[in-house]
């Protein structure tokens, strides 16, 4: 449907935007095995995590709108045929 430097700029776009949710479960897992046991780090970590994890939601939608924006300018206008 896009050529491949536009689809590979729109796939950018995107994972830019949902990889947050992709790391958040890949840090708790993390710190479950390993960092939980491990002192006084496993409690910084664990702060940090907690904070990550309440600021993914709204940093998700507060840069929605430059997503939008993003996606919008790597659409082609469409051309509507003839006749319809």
């Amino acid at each position: 449907m896009f050529d491949d430097p536009l689809r590979s700029a729109r796939l950018q776009i995107m994972a830019r935007r949902y990889s947050i949710f992709m790391y958040i479960p890949l840090l708790w897992t993390l710190w479950i095995m390993v960092l939980s046991d491990v002192n006084p780090w496993g409690w910084y970590f664990l702060g940090l995590l907690i904070i990550l994890t309440l600021i993914a939601p709204v940093w998700f939608i507060y840069r929605g709108g430059q997503y939008s924006g993003d996606m919008a300018r790597l659409t082609p206008s469409y051309d509507r045929p003839e006749g319809h």
